[in-house]
């Protein structure tokens, strides 16, 4: 129910991405990530284990491996080091909006 949760997406995709943000047009133009494969991305950018994430978020192994691929595929990343970059520039980027309270 945030206001800014939009805006916010947008800018983590784009971060995540490389790619510049659309003037107020919202995730869904850029990579398109839902809610939950953020909040999964959140999770893998925390060190989480996909067990842990299944367990911390009430779904199957399998369902959170589901919404990794949903996510690598949106964000055009294929290779454990992309994935890993991209996971790594999330908390970054998660990281810096929590300490500057924004």
């Amino acid at each position: 129910g945030e206001p800014a949760w939009p805006e916010f997406v947008e800018r983590v995709s784009a971060f995540v991405t490389g790619r510049p943000t659309g003037a107020g047009t919202g995730a869904s133009s850029q990579a398109g990530l839902s809610a939950r494969e953020i909040e999964v991305l959140r999770l893998v950018a925390e060190g989480a284990s996909n067990d842990e994430i299944a367990g911390d978020l009430g779904l199957s192994v399998r369902t959170v491996e589901r919404h990794l691929s949903n996510t690598y595929v949106k964000l055009g990343l294929s290779g454990k080091s992309a994935r890993a970059a991209a996971a790594a520039r999330f908390a970054t980027l998660t990281r810096d909006v929590s300490q500057h309270g924004q």
